[in-house]
């Protein structure tokens, strides 16, 4: 039996956002994890921050950059998810000074 996967916060994994409207970010795309993991165990649902490669220099942004994943964290447009039925796949970790720059800027 394979162990399922509980996301924790500053893990950085592979989702698929779709379907969409109008702005929010789209497609397959890492994204970190914000939930604490025990709510995430818990409920089976977990709030992450969409990652993008295009950064446009605004406040929303929160670069970072790991051995196999680097880009800017939206802040703005984190979404609650079910980890389950998304499949999240485990890409690597933020740094803690990273993770706590998300938490700051999210409120």
């Amino acid at each position: 039996m394979v162990a399922r996967y509980i996301p924790a916060p500053g893990d950085i994994v592979w989702t698929d956002f779709s379907p969409t409207k109008g702005h929010e970010q789209s497609g397959r795309r890492p994204a970190v994890v914000i939930t604490v993991r025990s709510y995430a165990k818990a409920s089976g649902i977990c709030t992450v921050c969409p990652v993008t490669s295009h950064a446009k220099g605004y406040f929303n942004e929160v670069p970072f950059a790991t051995k196999d994943v680097a880009g800017v964290v939206l802040v703005d447009q984190h979404r609650t998810l079910d980890f389950e039925a998304r499949s999240l796949v485990r890409a690597g970790k933020v740094s803690p000074q990273t993770l706590i720059e998300i938490r700051r800027r999210t409120g």
